[in-house]
């Protein structure tokens, strides 16, 4: 599995154990196109705690972009396992909000149920009317795989 570890750090920096709890709202019964950047946010990390692969491919298309399925089940699975350990999302608090145009920035604070907290700042994209996490320069800052066959020195 090419970097699932780096992937899976990148996904909850800040957002560390999002739990299993169903504290808040989830926003699971809003379309899409009807959420704001910080609703979409909001989703993604309910999405994380839940193991939920198609909530999370449909909120970050970027994991479908650059991992494979079984990449992307192994990672929900240890998002979810993550997130029992740790007692659940007690709350999420957007904290900034930055919108121009079809761009935004989110700065989030999520406090789990053990009562570790973290903040983390979301870039988002607003495509066919709805928005989603954009991750790019994450995958972007990925060491890349080398080719088979690559003579190394």
């Amino acid at each position: 599995m090419k970097h699932l570890l780096t992937i899976f750090s990148l996904c909850i920096l800040g957002l560390t154990g999002c739990g299993n709890g169903n504290s808040g709202s989830n926003n699971s019964n809003s379309s899409a196109a009807d959420t704001t950047p910080g609703e979409t946010v909001e989703a993604f990390a309910y999405a994380m705690q839940a193991g939920d692969t198609d909530k999370l491919k449909a909120l970050c298309p970027d994991f479908e972009a650059n991992l494979s399925a079984d990449e992307i089940q192994a990672l929900a699975a240890t998002l979810a396992s993550n997130a029992r350990a740790n007692g659940g999302i007690a709350s999420i608090t957007i904290d900034k909000e930055d919108v121009d145009g079809d761009t935004a920035t989110v700065t989030a604070t999520l406090t789990n149920g053990n009562g570790l907290s973290g903040t983390e700042t979301f870039d988002l994209n607003k495509t066919d009317g709805k928005w989603l996490i954009d991750m790019t320069d994450s995958f972007d800052q990925l060491p890349q795989d080398e080719p088979e066959g690559a003579a190394t020195e």
